[in-house]
């Protein structure tokens, strides 16, 4: 019984697999720098909330606001903003949730995480900046 193959020729395949690359790093460089964007004004707020408060007698709560830092895993994009409790950001927790004397910050709260226009403006740009750069053909670092 004769064997019969079935051959089929890809031309181009490379260049297809080096713009998939392409698109894969300048998508995730855009994600990554519109997250750090985000998380920067978020934390701008906080410390310029932390200027206008009556309190504010050794520094070590703004001093404890943590460098912001964008992760991933699984294509699941995390970057944490807010206060390292360890080094004195313990007076954070009364600004959010409260205390008997004092009631939470809801102001603080929603101005610093509820300005979504100009979270999801951040996002397009870096997205439109990065589809230009794939469409172009070029990564830019």
């Amino acid at each position: 019984m004769a064997k019969k193959k079935n051959v089929i020729d890809f031309y181009g395949f490379e260049e297809l697999l080096k713009q998939t690359e392409l698109a894969e790093t300048e998508v995730d460089r855009a994600i990554v720098s519109a997250m750090s964007s985000n998380s920067e004004y978020v934390r701008n707020e906080m410390r310029s909330f932390m200027a206008k408060t009556p309190r504010k007698k050794t520094g070590r709560t703004n001093k404890s606001l943590k460098p912001i830092k964008v992760e991933s895993y699984r294509g699941k994009y995390t970057s944490k903003v807010g206060f390292d409790i360890s080094k004195g950001g313990i007076a954070s927790v009364f600004w959010q949730h409260g205390s008997p004397r004092r009631e939470p910050a809801t102001k603080f709260i929603d101005k610093a995480f509820g300005n979504k226009k100009r979270f999801h403006k951040i996002q397009e740009e870096a997205i439109m900046k990065a589809l230009s750069r794939i469409k172009g053909g070029k990564a830019n670092g």
